[in-house]
């Protein structure tokens, strides 16, 4: 297995890892952005063009709801205050 895969599945696990132990969902959307993202990257460098589009596109999808899970999480300490 190409060693970039091996590192997007062991970026997946810590976030998962993660999760388990509280962290926020932006923390957890974003690591699971960065592992598709670079899972995206390996599929590219084996020219599977659709399998790349898919993760890659993931990964933007990830980035935009970790986004915005940063957003909600600073709105809610701003009405806490």
């Amino acid at each position: 297995m190409n060693p970039v895969m091996l590192a997007a599945i062991g970026l997946a696990l810590i976030a998962l890892v993660a999760l388990c132990f509280g962290a926020g969902d932006h923390w957890f959307f974003g690591l699971l952005a960065l592992a598709s993202l670079t899972g995206g990257n390996a599929e590219i460098y084996q020219d599977h063009q659709l399998s790349a589009l898919g993760l890659l596109l993931l990964g933007t999808l990830l980035a935009g709801i970790s986004l915005r899970a940063v957003f909600a999480a600073r709105r809610a300490r701003q009405d806490d205050a």
